[in-house]
């Protein structure tokens, strides 16, 4: 491996143990996925075949999730895929898994769970670049939609997976569409043709997180949630519709998501 001058940690569990990226410069994405604990160090989680990986994520059982440059990409392409790999502490355990993509050439893996299911986003087709999230369970990818309308443009049509608890619920934002200045004299020109918003996806169903938090929603806009914990608390970032500032918020529900 290349001398790594810079290094990243994006995920730990509950063993302490630490996952991210190092490379040769600051957030280089051409670094390696490591893996570290207190009685390992740091160690090089390898690649599926090419030069590059990212990890993001590890859960108690020591799997971790990430993407890797495929060994196809290595003489030029751009070909990167989300991966499911085994803790390095364990014994004779299989390399990284490719988790593959719903369609063109990049996948990411971002959260995974207590099962091993993975969450993301990946490229849908290799005609535009459109990501929809997905839900793996390490063998078949499962694309979760968006809150698009059928008759969406390709900016509405994208959604990307942050978050998934043991009951394989997840969290991320997707876009619906957004004001128009052309039919609505109140919108400034130049405003955004889309709306950024937080979602939850359970048992096959995605719902904007901002149509659940009641009256919170006059004061609040939830543009992207991150994590979920098998409580089913959500946190978020919010924009204050008061001040324009944005916060970190915490979300309990209330009888809002179906149980486990």
């Amino acid at each position: 491996m290349n001398r790594q001058t810079f290094s990243r940690a994006n995920g730990i569990n509950g063993f302490n143990q630490v996952v991210g990226f190092s490379g040769p410069e600051f957030d280089n994405p051409k670094g390696r996925a490591f893996f570290w604990s207190k009685s390992t160090g740091m160690v090089d989680v390898g690649t599926l075949g090419g030069a590059y990986a990212q990890a993001f994520a590890i859960n108690d059982s020591g799997s971790i999730t990430g993407n890797s440059q495929l060994a196809s990409s290595a003489t030029g392409g751009a070909a990167v895929h989300a991966f499911l790999s085994p803790s390095p502490l364990r014994a004779g355990a299989i390399g990284m898994r490719d988790l593959g993509t719903l369609g063109g050439s990049f996948s990411y893996g971002m959260s995974i769970n207590a099962n091993n299911h993975v969450v993301g986003y990946s490229t849908v087709n290799n005609v535009d670049s459109r990501v929809h999230a997905f839900l793996s369970d390490g063998n078949v990818m499962k694309d979760l939609g968006t809150l698009a309308p059928s008759s969406s443009n390709r900016l509405e049509d994208q959604s990307f997976a942050l978050g998934v608890n043991s009951a394989d619920q997840v969290v991320g934002y997707t876009y619906l569409p957004g004001p128009n200045a052309n039919t609505d004299p109140a919108i400034q020109p130049g405003t955004s043709p889309v709306s950024q918003v937080a979602f939850v996806w359970s048992q096959g169903v995605m719902k904007d997180l901002n149509t659940l938090i009641g009256s919170a929603a006059e004061k609040y806009h939830l543009n992207s949630a991150i994590a979920i914990n098998d409580n089913g608390q959500i946190v978020a970032s919010a924009l204050s519709k008061v001040t324009g500032t944005r916060r970190a918020v915490l979300l309990k529900p209330i009888g809002l998501l179906p149980s486990r």
